[in-house]
This record gives C-alpha cells, structure tokens and sequence, in this order.
C-alpha cells in the first residue's frame, strides 16, 4: 500500500509540474525558463520528457525555455533529443545563442551529426567551439571509423580556410583527437 501512495504522489508531482509550467508559459517565458531549471532539471523526471520534447521548438517558445528543456533532456540521457536540439542549433533565432545547445549534447550521442560538430568546432564563438570540442573529448570514441575520416577531411578544410587564430587550437585539438582514435583502431586491426 505504502508503494501504491509513492506512485500516486510522483504522478501527481508531474500533474502539478506540467501544469505550473504551461501556466508559466502562457504568461511568463522568463519563470517558465527558471522553473524549468530549478524544479525540471532538478527533478530529472523522465515522465516529463513528451513535455520536454515539445519545448524543443524556437518558433513557438523563447530561448530561454528551449534552452532550459534542452538542458533537462541531456541531464536525464534522453537520446531523442538530439533531432529538436539539432534542429534549434541550425534555426536563426538560436543565431546567437546555441552554448547551451552544444553543451546538452555533451551528454548525448550526437555522432550522426559529426558534420555540424566539425563546424561548431570552427566557429567564431567561443562557448559555441569550446563545447563542441567537448562533444568530441567526450563522444568521439562513438564514431564510426568512417565517420572519424570525414570529420578529419573537414576539419583539415577548415583549418586551411578557417582565417581566425582564435580558431585553429580547437581545430588542432579535435584533429589530434580522432586521430589517436584512429590510430587505435589501425593497432587494433594490425594486431589481429
């Protein structure tokens, strides 16, 4: 009994919780975002993810609360994310404003997505290159060896083209990182 009453009270947390965040939503992005972060995060309620996942649209709701539900979903591991995340980094509202994007993908497996990694590596933003080369610190070891070819070739392209000094060590450094991966695999293989 004292099981079926825990439930009933974590169910009705998540009643209580969706219905504070579409009452912050309808009228207050700003709270919405700071309950997203202190009571959703923190929570780390996987029953909330539909909700979650549905926050993940920049036409409809501010940066803020994408960013904040976006946080959610990575702190919780919750894969489907990557696709709305994804699609926030490459939508204009985000223009200015994608570190937090990047950094929830540190904790997912963006490895379908190397391309745009390569080019988050590259950018002029220093928080947007610096958690990109995280991604890679963190999940590069996810890719395919092929995967790890193509992002080397890009990532060597835009090293030659890529004018900004500020750039180029995070180039180098991601290119060094697959590389060793890279030669693991050939002493793996060798060894066999």
């Amino acid at each position: 009994m004292d099981q079926g009453r825990k439930t009933e009270r974590e169910m009705n947390k998540v009643v209580d919780r969706s219905i504070e965040l579409k009452r912050l939503l309808a009228g207050n992005p700003r709270a919405a975002a700071d309950y997203l972060r202190t009571e959703v995060v923190e929570a780390k309620d996987r029953k909330l993810t539909p909700i979650l996942l549905d926050l993940m649209n920049p036409s409809k709701y501010a940066i803020g609360v994408v960013n904040m539900a976006a946080l959610a979903l990575a702190e919780m591991r919750v894969q489907e994310a990557v696709t709305p995340i994804i699609q926030c980094l490459r939508h204009p509202k985000h223009a200015n404003s994608r570190g937090t994007l990047v950094y929830a993908l540190t904790r997912l497996d963006w490895s379908a997505h190397a391309a745009l990694l390569v080019d988050l590596v590259s950018d002029d933003n220093f928080e947007v290159r610096e958690m990109a080369r995280v991604c890679f610190d963190r999940g590069s070891k996810r890719l395919k060896p092929e995967q790890r070819e193509v992002a080397l070739e890009l990532l060597a392209y835009r090293l030659r083209t890529n004018t900004n000094p500020d750039v180029k060590p995070w180039i180098v450094h991601t290119m060094g990182r697959l590389l060793k991966l890279s030669q693991r695999d050939a002493q793996l293989v060798l060894s066999n």
